[in-house]
């Protein structure tokens, strides 16, 4: 898939985040708002990560794995009104509590525009969230800024020396933030 795809679809499921967002809440889709991806590592992972970020959300990276008890928390705990997750996925998440976008049904969002979006967002408005395990077994949310974000890598950046020593500090799971290793 070269960028311009990668943008236009981006751009394309970003705008069908803000009318389903709209639909749901009567309220127009604003910085900070969380929005769960439950998603395996795949192109339409990378897809949404961008369009949660274009329409002006922040993300919550759920594991597909983890127990439906604790998907279940992530979810309550954010107040997210949207999930966005794979179609084979549907089934393992609480389905009471939100409305679900599937990714990988891009004929729910293939006739919309592909130009970029107007967004308005600064360096301390929310980029994504995390949950991590406390000694209680609980899940604690980590709120990651955009400015965070860049910190980090232009910390891996004044490290690494070479680019396939850069790209190794991103093979980790999507769920796990890099900057705590």
């Amino acid at each position: 898939m070269s960028y311009q795809t990668l943008n236009a679809r981006a751009n394309q499921l970003a705008r069908l985040i803000q009318a389903q967002y709209q639909d749901e809440t009567g309220d127009v889709l604003s910085p900070d708002i969380l929005i769960p991806l439950c998603l395996d590592r795949s192109l339409e992972m990378i897809i949404a990560i961008l369009a949660v970020l274009k329409a002006g959300g922040a993300y919550v990276s759920i594991d597909p794995d983890l127990p439906l008890k604790r998907k279940e928390h992530i979810m309550k705990d954010t107040k997210a009104r949207l999930v966005l997750t794979h179609s084979d996925l549907e089934n393992a998440l609480p389905t009471s509590i939100m409305k679900m976008i599937c990714v990988d049904e891009v004929e729910d969002y293939a006739q919309l525009q592909t130009s970029n979006l107007d967004t308005v967002m600064t360096s301390r408005n929310l980029s994504y969230v995390i949950y991590t395990s406390r000694s209680t077994g609980v899940p604690t949310d980590v709120l990651i800024e955009h400015c965070s974000v860049n910190n980090a890598l232009e910390f891996l950046r004044a490290i690494y020396h070479s680019e396939n020593d850069l790209l190794s500090a991103y093979y980790s799971n999507y769920t796990f933030d890099v900057s705590f290793s």
